[in-house]
């Protein structure tokens, strides 16, 4: 396949790159220049899938991997324009990973994380625990937790949609807006296809974990079947690799 040779071609440019010539006193030192380590990555994360999903399982891979694609520019972004939760807000994260998006979330607010992935919560738990609660849980099930009706201002599903297919994305927003107190909202962030875009977002995309990433608008059609107010907006440019993302605002 074309998209083999050209990640074999990456990572074999940034392995040389690392490794330099064998007279180079600095051949087993990682490279000084974080393009490079990300060069690799990039190319190993496409062409090794499987090795790929069971590594970033862990929670010092997953974490390493998001701050050489520059998810901290990203996460800043995203929570000064869409996150500015007012004291008391009652927050619930979907998805919540490792619990690192709280590093750019107001203090005074009362968090819930939740995701189906342990060894993601048990870090959570230890760097953030003081900050909110965490949950381990499928995600598909939340309705089983028992978490109360009208109870959340704000439901946040940052990166989970597109792992979803159409009828687990219905579930998931009609779960999330029985959670929902009335005025209260869904934020949802993913990877999208966009009808102008470079060949490279869309090749890195098609790519992703989530193996149903949509275009923007097959992303409102769905919201739009569950939320009789949805807001979208694109975003592009966050990420030091090319990737576009859809924004979406759902209210109860």
């Amino acid at each position: 396949h074309a998209s083999w040779i050209i990640c074999a071609f990456l990572t074999l440019n940034a392995i040389a790159f690392m490794t330099g010539p064998s007279s180079d006193t600095t051949r087993y030192r990682l490279p000084t220049e974080p393009f490079l380590l990300l060069l690799g990555i990039f190319g190993m994360y496409i062409a090794l899938p499987k090795i790929r999903d069971r590594l970033l399982e862990r929670p010092f891979v997953y974490n390493t991997v998001q701050w050489l694609v520059g998810t901290k520019k990203f996460r800043k972004h995203i929570a000064s324009r869409y996150m500015n939760f007012e004291e008391n807000c009652k927050v619930l994260d979907l998805g919540s990973g490792t619990g690192e998006l709280l590093d750019y979330l107001p203090k005074k607010i009362h968090y819930t994380g939740i995701d189906n992935n342990n060894d993601y919560i048990d870090a959570a738990k230890k760097r953030y625990g003081h900050r909110g609660t965490f949950l381990c849980y499928d995600l598909n099930s939340v309705d089983e937790l028992h978490l109360g009706e009208n109870e959340f201002d704000v439901i946040l599903l940052i990166g989970v949609l597109h792992h979803l297919k159409d009828i687990e994305v219905s579930k998931m927003l009609a779960s999330a807006k029985k959670l929902l107190k009335q005025g209260g909202h869904v934020l949802s962030i993913d990877g999208a296809y966009l009808k102008e875009q470079s060949g490279i977002a869309k090749f890195v995309l098609s790519n992703d974990r989530g193996r149903h990433v949509r275009f923007d608008h097959e992303y409102k059609a769905l919201a739009e079947t569950v939320y009789a107010k949805v807001e979208m907006f694109i975003e592009r440019g966050l990420l030091r690799i090319p990737d576009d993302f859809v924004v979406m605002k759902m209210f109860k």
